[in-house]
């Protein structure tokens, strides 16, 4: 019952039928819409809370109360996460599995989740009221959009989770240590798309896997740089 696709000079012949790429293009971007609809955004109470989230809102919620930066800062914080999925440094504490929703509700590894802000809106209460900025609803936007991105990248080219889920872990794409051809293709997709203002979403980072705010980075880690309001750089 399948079909079989050829990808021919930018087309692709279906069924004995022509689609022309920009139906493609079309396909992904309501497929990347329709992730973005799925994140409401209503306030929680506890991390807790967080944890039974959606892991595509989640991810959208960290973006968000990491960086409103939208142009380079967003950024930087996404493929930071996408870099943490690969690294080689022991980020997993919470759960087994290498997979986005382990890594990003790992314990201690993101307080922007981890604890309820002083400043709102946050990750626990996203800006979607009528009385948020037009600023931070549009950052809201642009990291929901970044989390959608990702969340399909990593489903596409990570690897099925053929192991035993422990207790916590969700039964999503999981990524292998060291697979390289899997993360070039997951950067290589991400910078193909854009945000929500039509820019291209380009990786400034390298594969820097961690990150501090520029009012409390205290020096450590390898070669640091400054993206948006975040300190980025290797961890030791």
């Amino acid at each position: 019952g399948g079909v079989i696709t050829i990808t021919f000079h930018g087309q692709i012949y279906l069924d004995g039928g022509e689609i022309d790429s920009s139906e493609l293009d079309s396909t992904m971007e309501e497929k990347i819409q329709d992730l973005m609809d799925s994140i409401e955004g209503k306030p929680v109470n506890s991390f807790s809370e967080i944890c039974n989230l959606s892991s595509v809102e989640i991810l959208a919620r960290l973006i968000y109360q990491e960086d409103r930066d939208m142009n380079k800062g967003q950024n930087a914080v996404t493929f930071s996460i996408v870099n943490r999925l690969f690294s080689n440094a022991n980020f997993l504490m919470r759960t087994k599995s290498n997979s986005i929703y382990s890594v990003i509700t790992g314990l201690n590894q993101y307080e922007s989740l981890g604890r309820d802000s002083n400043r709102t809106p946050n990750s626990y209460r996203p800006p979607i009221s009528e009385s948020d900025s037009d600023m931070e609803k549009e950052a809201w936007e642009n990291a929901k959009r970044l989390a959608a991105i990702t969340f399909i990248a990593v489903e596409e080219y990570g690897n099925t989770n053929e192991g035993v889920l422990e207790n916590g872990d969700r039964n999503e794409k999981i990524i292998k240590k060291g697979d390289m051809e899997a993360y070039q293709q997951i950067i290589e997709f991400m910078e193909q798309q854009e945000d929500i203002n039509g820019q291209p979403i380009k990786n400034e980072i390298d594969m820097r896997d961690s990150l501090m705010g520029q009012n409390s980075y205290d020096g450590r880690g390898r070669e640091p740089i400054v993206k948006g309001g975040n300190y980025f750089f290797w961890y030791e």
